[in-house]
């Protein structure tokens, strides 16, 4: 079983899906940093979390900062892998959603 460190909003809670990967980034390359900071997603009032609910932040270098584009994805291919990649989450699996009713619809490292 993973240990889920969650965090509780008020409706909703986020739960920090822990992934090994290499740690390996590059200023054109930020999967790892990604997979860092995948969560899942789940009403606060459930026990149960659900792989399809998974958020994953698509990370861009602007100025001095990275910032973190808010997207949905099914955690399925982590969860049970059909193959042993280090990389199991693709680009095109991530789809956007409206964020403004998201909570953290946006992640900023400094």
């Amino acid at each position: 079983m993973r240990p889920f460190k969650c965090l509780d909003g008020t409706t909703v809670s986020m739960c920090q899906f822990p992934f090994e990967s290499p740690r390996h980034i590059t200023d054109t390359d930020m999967v790892d940093l990604e997979y860092q900071f995948m969560f899942l997603q789940k009403p606060r009032s459930s026990v149960s979390l659900d792989p399809e609910n998974g958020i994953y932040y698509k990370m861009v270098i602007s100025g001095q900062t990275i910032q973190g584009q808010f997207k949905e994805v099914d955690m399925g291919p982590i969860v049970a892998p059909e193959s042993a990649s280090i990389r199991p989450i693709k680009y095109e699996d991530l789809f956007s959603v409206d964020t403004s009713r998201k909570w953290f619809p946006s992640l900023i490292i400094e």
